[in-house]
């Protein structure tokens, strides 16, 4: 049995008999800022050539990486700029992108820094260009089909087609900011949906040329737009099924006409309240679980929608990773065992979180950065321990009691070099969360990067 067969056996509430790991497999999984440079650069790969993309695109992961850790999913597509749009570049900094909004790079963001469309009359709205789909370079398309085919044909790999429009919601918000945004949701309902109109009408001519070009090829495609913040959504749940849910449904059903890709869809936040609304519209992965958010805690979700979902996330990067203890990281990933047989569940880091909240302190990041790792080796014991299946990771990495001696053996060198030196010679496992530990204590800088633990 195959990558791909394991894939499809998770998505069918079946047992698989492998752990998929994705990192990199899709626009959510990756790394961000110098994080991937720098890993690079302590396995003496050395650096990757090229400076920051603009907002929205997101840079493959090198190859010797994923090879390296020997990871199930690849990714292609992007979120297009059409040729005839409001793109501008003013500096290597900052530029206008192809919806009017200017965004400036502040060393790890491109923020944005103008809202066009605030305070903007319906009349003004209907005015406003929209960039133009039917622009699209088809070289762009074609050139994503031709990977996307290349790697269906030739490999095993669990191949992801990333979104290649924005959400609805963020981008009114993005547009209008959000003061004005959320206040014309509550007063001016007409403004909101034919701003959503014109919205979905440009997404669905770029998803009709962009899946019928890919969705042959691809096992799952991804959407973003963020409906909650860090304690409950952004709007009310019967204010989202009014204005919100029916075009983000027939975005998702649209797609599916030119695709039989699984739907994963990306929301930060507590959006325990809209979950069903969300599998109502056809989410079949939900990302990324930050269970500091409010009623986003993973065994509370399982018990609530395990039957329904798959969730993609779970392990806390806003405290457990970057400041708890070992024994709290180890106590965290014990909670999160399966103990019902047929529940699906991705078990991974629960947001991007490339930089702490602090500014580096070498000392207490050294301490820090040796203990992320073990919730990640703490993972894949527990799906042995509990016999969740002949997990791939699980039992290459920690066989009896050689693989868990090897791994204190990393531990307990004395050196940073003694310790690269055995992660070289170890399993993916130990040298993925190797590279991470090291990388980190090192280096100061925390990249809390983690693998996707695909759980059925």
């Amino acid at each position: 049995m195959g990558r791909r067969e394991d894939f499809a056996r998770t998505m069918r509430h079946e047992k698989p008999e492998n752990l998929i790991i994705d990192f990199g497999g899709n626009p959510l999984s990756s790394m961000e800022g110098e994080s991937e440079n720098k890993l690079l650069e302590f396995l003496g790969l050395g650096k990757k050539q090229g400076g920051d993309l603009p907002f929205g695109k997101t840079r493959r992961l090198d190859e010797r990486l994923l090879k390296y850790f020997d990871i199930d999913t690849r990714s292609v597509g992007e979120i297009f700029t059409p040729q005839d749009s409001h793109f501008q570049k003013i500096s290597e900094t900052e530029y206008i992108d192809e919806w009017g909004i200017r965004r400036r790079f502040t060393g790890l963001y491109w923020e944005s820094v103008n809202t066009p469309l605030k305070g903007a009359t319906l009349e003004e709205l209907n005015a406003y260009r929209f960039p133009d789909p039917d622009s699209i370079d088809e070289r762009q398309i074609a050139a994503h089909a031709a990977r996307a085919k290349e790697l269906y044909e030739t490999t095993d790999y669990v191949i992801c087609a990333e979104h290649p429009v924005y959400g609805i919601f963020e981008l009114g918000c993005w547009m209008c900011g959000f003061e004005d945004f959320l206040y014309r949701m509550a007063l001016d309902e007409e403004w909101i949906h034919r701003f959503f109109e014109r919205v979905l009408e440009y997404q669905k001519k770029v998803i009709q040329r962009y899946y019928t070009a890919v969705g042959p090829y691809i096992h799952y495609t991804s959407s973003g737009d963020d409906f909650a913040t860090q304690n409950a959504p952004f709007v009310s749940p019967d204010m989202f099924r009014e204005l919100v849910k029916p075009y983000f449904k027939e975005r998702i059903a649209y797609t599916k006409r030119f695709t039989k890709a699984k739907y994963l869809h990306h929301s930060c936040g507590s959006v325990y309240r809209l979950i069903d609304d969300l599998v109502d519209c056809g989410v079949e992965i939900l990302n990324p679980i930050q269970p500091k958010a409010a009623d986003m805690q993973p065994r509370g979700l399982k018990a609530a929608y395990g039957e329904k979902i798959v969730f993609h996330g779970g392990i806390d990067t806003q405290e457990l990773l970057p400041f708890a203890s070992e024994s709290q990281i180890e106590e965290t990933v014990h909670d999160h065992r399966d103990p019902e047989p047929g529940r699906r569940l991705y078990l991974c880091r629960g947001a991007q979180h490339p930089a702490g909240r602090e500014p580096a302190q070498p000392d207490r990041d050294a301490e820090r950065g040796a203990q992320v790792p073990q919730g990640v080796k703490g993972v894949c014991d527990i799906c042995k321990m509990h016999g969740l299946g002949g997990w791939r990771m699980a039992e290459q990495a920690f066989p009896a009691a050689g693989g868990k001696a090897e791994w204190n053996s990393c531990i307990s060198a004395s050196t940073w070099e003694e310790r690269n030196a055995r992660w070289w010679q170890g399993t993916r496992t130990e040298r993925f969360c190797g590279a991470s530990r090291s990388l980190r204590a090192k280096t100061h800088i925390r990249t809390n990067f983690c693998p996707v633990f695909m759980r059925r």
